[in-house]
């Protein structure tokens, strides 16, 4: 953020609480089923099939990142509207935590232990995330980012939900078929994806031309059964 919204940030007249938190504000996307019962504490945007929700980033010296979600009883206390919640966190959000986007084998060998990285090739796809790499899925939701990710892979490309902490980029060339996909996302939620971290087990699809992500599903019925 620069040093005008900054003063515009100390300007305005909100609760002393609200006005240091804010500062602090990053997303987090969920999914909606099966978290039916646990969104109706929290403020939310619906996303797709999903829940966006504003979470307060805690400020920590352990490798750790902790944050706590946004819940309906704190903007009662900081006498906040949800509308200006979620401007602020749109604006916010970017800046706290930056997008991070890396080709897939980049990603890897900057985690894996030099002595047993056995990584080769090169893969097509591209890890975005976010800086702290917690609930770094958000970014799909960020202004601006699903146009900077298509323009940098100049084309179309599928989203894969990989977890709550982070989704895969698949330029569309690259991709099988949606439903070939889908039985892979479902494959790995179930067998190496934390239920808690869980995303989703749909595709998702962005059309450049259009500047529109879609599901899977409705890709397919847009084409006429050819997507992938």
């Amino acid at each position: 953020m620069d040093r005008t919204d900054n003063s515009a940030l100390e300007a305005e007249n909100f609760s002393e609480e609200y006005a240091r938190e804010r500062r602090k504000l990053t997303f987090q996307i969920m999914m909606t089923k099966g978290n039916e019962t646990a969104l109706k504490e929290y403020p939310y945007r619906v996303f797709l099939d999903m829940a966006l929700i504003c979470r307060i980033k805690e400020h920590n010296y352990s490798s750790a990142c902790t944050s706590t979600a946004v819940t309906w009883e704190m903007l009662q206390q900081w006498g906040v509207t949800e509308e200006r919640l979620f401007r602020d966190t749109f604006r916010i959000a970017p800046l706290n935590e930056p997008p991070v986007f890396r080709k897939m084998e980049e990603m890897l060998k900057e985690f894996a232990d030099p002595e047993q990285c056995i990584i080769t090739g090169e893969s097509p796809l591209y890890v975005a995330t976010v800086q702290s790499r917690a609930y770094g899925a958000s970014v799909m939701a960020y202004p601006g980012f699903t146009e900077a990710a298509a323009d940098y892979i100049n084309g179309d490309y599928y989203i894969i939900p990989s977890s709550v902490h982070e989704i895969l980029i698949l330029p569309e060339p690259c991709a099988p078929g949606v439903n070939d996909l889908e039985s892979m996302i479902v494959q790995i939620n179930e067998k190496v994806v934390e239920p808690a971290e869980r995303l989703s087990d749909q595709v998702y699809h962005y059309d450049r031309k259009r500047k529109r992500i879609e599901t899977g599903k409705e890709c397919i019925e847009r084409l006429g059964g050819t997507a992938g």
